[in-house]
Order: C-alpha cells, then sequence, then structure tokens
C-alpha cells in the first residue's frame, strides 16, 4: 500500500503538472485519474464492505471495484474543485489530514500517524504562503495528489482488522463532497457538461452574499472543522 500510495500520488501530480502546462481535455484527465484508481486498488486499496450508522454493514460485491473508482476520482476532482480561493484547497486538507491523524493516534496506527504528519506539516507550510493573500499556488499538480492522497488515506485509516470500510471519511471530507455533489448536478440541470467550469461553487456562493474572500476561505475551513469533529 505505501509503494501504491507513493506511485499513485507520483502520478496524479504528474497529470496535474501536465495540466497547468498543456491544458489537457477533460476527457483524457478523466481516463488517466481511472487509471490510477484502477492502480491503487491493484496495490490494495479496495473498498469491499461499508459499515454505516447503527452497525448495518453492506458487502459491496461487483459494486466493489466501481465504487472504489469512483472514490479515488471524485476525491481528487472534488479537492481540485474547490481549489477556487487563497488557502481554502489547503486549509480544508489540513482539516482532513488531522482529524485522519487523530484516528490513527486513538488506534495506535504509529506509522500512518507519522506518514499523515508528514504530509500534514508539509501543507501546513505551504499554507503559510497560499493563505490570502496567497503569493504561490497549488494549480491542478498540488490539487490532484493532495485529493489522491486524502482519498486512499481515507481507506487506509479508517478500515478495521476484518476489512470493514467506515463511512467516517464522508463526513471528514464532507465539504468538497457536498460542492463536487451540488456542481454536477447543477451542470446537468443547465444542459451542460458535468466537468464545465462555473463560478456557482460554495465560495462563489459566499462570496455573493457579501463575504470576502478571506471569510468565505474561513468559514467553509470551520465548517470542514465542525463536520471532523462530527465524524471523531
Amino acid at each position: 500500500r505505501l509503494a501504491g500510495l507513493c506511485i499513485g500520488g507520483l502520478m496524479a501530480w504528474g497529470l496535474g503538472f501536465a495540466d497547468d502546462i498543456l491544458l489537457l481535455r477533460a476527457r483524457w484527465k478523466l481516463a488517466v485519474q481511472i487509471g490510477i484508481a484502477l492502480m491503487a486498488i491493484f496495490f490494495g486499496f479496495e473498498i469491499h464492505t461499508v459499515q454505516l450508522p447503527f452497525n448495518q454493514v453492506i458487502n459491496l460485491g461487483l459494486w466493489s471495484w466501481p465504487v472504489t473508482v469512483l472514490w479515488i476520482v471524485g476525491i481528487m476532482n472534488a479537492v481540485n474543485l474547490i481549489d477556487g480561493l487563497d488557502g481554502l484547497a489547503s486549509g480544508l486538507s489540513i482539516v482532513a489530514l488531522a482529524s485522519l491523524a487523530t484516528i490513527c493516534w486513538w488506534q495506535g496506527q504509529l506509522f500512518l500517524l507519522l506518514l499523515i504528519m508528514i504530509l500534514g506539516g508539509s501543507t501546513l507550510g505551504f499554507w503559510s504562503f497560499n493563505r490570502p493573500p496567497a503569493s504561490i499556488f497549488m494549480g491542478d499538480s498540488g490539487s490532484l495528489f493532495l485529493g489522491f492522497t486524502l482519498a486512499v488515506l481515507s481507506i487506509w485509516v479508517t478500515e478495521t482488522p476484518a476489512g470493514i470500510q467506515s463511512i467516517l471519511p464522508v463526513l471528514i471530507l464532507a465539504i468538497p463532497i457536498l460542492d463536487t455533489t451540488f456542481s454536477v448536478f447543477r451542470r446537468l440541470l443547465k444542459g451542460i457538461p458535468f466537468y464545465s467550469a462555473d463560478n456557482d461553487h460554495l465560495h462563489h456562493r459566499l462570496i455573493g452574499k457579501g463575504f470576502s474572500p478571506p471569510q468565505a476561505m474561513f468559514l467553509l475551513v470551520t465548517a470542514s472543522v465542525l463536520f471532523g469533529v462530527l465524524a471523531l
């Protein structure tokens, strides 16, 4: 799994780097992202069984691969899409990593805790220059890398010894997931491709309500903290 995390992270970064330079077509980016997700499954990141609230367990069976691909590709794009304000994507990633680190600490998963602390510390160092007013930006190379690592680490951290996955990652990553879900359905209702860009994301709506960009970033990161606390 560590090899899969490193190889997949490098591939996700490479895809984003190529897109930053060449502006790749959405269909090609999606195809490569699906390939990265399948590679992650090969290295052991597969969601077989999911535990819902009140101890209800669902065995995905043949849906295991599609659900895993949807999760990894979805989180990669969710972090990428919400990277529309200074410090927002990096701030949300830090909150998610802190939540996953807390779970590792409680469960005594010291190897994973160290790995997440390294990633969280480097992201925090980046955020200190990316917060408003930003002097550096992560681009697609950074957002796709963070999205992939968050997706696979959430599978790794919340898995029980019996191989059952929790739905805690859905809460921990609730803000990017909600933003992407609303974006997809909004575009489909408008009759435009779901991958089309628009200016109607959560942070755009907050700014439209009169909040400044730093205030919108702070509100969304605070909401993410609340979801993280709820998950814990």
